[in-house]
């Protein structure tokens, strides 16, 4: 099958490149969404069971509040260089909560990492040189499945040495053959990145270059390239797990602690 091409000119996802059997497309504008099409086995875990295990129900817990933070200094200007945001992310930081909920709609962390060596946690090589110039010293990365197990994927955030040299790693993150490299975890998650279509992307927030790949679990593809259910679930986990670590950051000057 083919992927979904855009007429000239439109807001619609590009193609960038084909590698291992997955076809990468990104958005035009900066920061958007793209997705990877697979009608092949990508960069997934070794041996992975052929059929998702799917996760058994659970009852949501409540995460843990986000203190109200107090202005510091030039927050505007804070993540703009590791030199006045020092501190490096943690995994308890980022990614502290087990389950998060977003408009009634509840994702579970399956796994999660971080790599010192930010090149080894993406693909393409014009994204692994630019982390390796940026200096990057850390990739965090975790990957959740939604509530009824259909869709899993992983967030990424790497730490450069400024806004500058992020900026730059999102422009490589757009090259050929280029993403996150997903995060196999628990149960539907095993299956993250082999035989799937994915719906993925690039942005920045200060010194910090985000990742994502969305997928079903059951490795089909989008209904279309804007396909609802999988971008409900990157904003979902992005916007309850990075960004309001990395807002208090800006805000305060200091990581947000579990």
């Amino acid at each position: 099958m083919g992927p979904y091409e855009p007429s000239p000119r439109s807001n619609a996802p590009l193609i960038i490149g084909i590698v291992a059997g997955v076809i990468i497309l990104l958005a035009g504008g900066g920061g958007a969404l793209a997705f990877a099409l697979s009608s092949g086995r990508g960069p997934g875990p070794p041996a992975p069971s052929p059929t998702p295990t799917m996760a058994a129900p659970t009852t949501p817990t409540q995460a843990t509040p986000t203190p109200t933070p107090t202005l510091s200094g030039d927050f505007l200007a804070r993540l703009n260089q590791r030199e006045s945001d020092p501190e490096p992310l943690t995994l308890d930081e980022i990614f502290r909560d087990k389950k998060v909920a977003a408009k009634g709609r509840t994702y579970t962390r399956a796994a999660r990492k971080e790599d010192k060596n930010c090149a080894s946690a993406v693909r393409g090589s014009a994204l692994q040189t630019a982390l390796r110039r940026g200096d990057c010293t850390q990739l965090l990365r975790a990957s959740y499945i939604s509530e009824n197990g259909d869709v899993v994927g992983t967030i990424g955030i790497a730490n450069l040495v400024d806004a500058d040299a992020a900026r730059r790693a999102f422009n490589s993150a757009q090259e050929r053959s280029t993403h996150v490299q997903p995060l196999p975890g628990s149960g539907p998650a095993g299956n993250l990145g082999t035989d799937a279509a994915a719906l993925g992307g690039p942005s920045t927030n200060g010194h910090y270059l985000i990742l994502r790949w969305v997928q079903y679990a059951d490795g089909r593809r989008p209904s279309s390239v804007k396909d609802k259910k999988l971008g409900r679930f990157a904003e979902d986990v992005f916007e309850n797990t990075a960004l309001p670590a990395l807002g208090f950051r800006r805000l305060t000057g200091r990581p947000l602690t579990p």
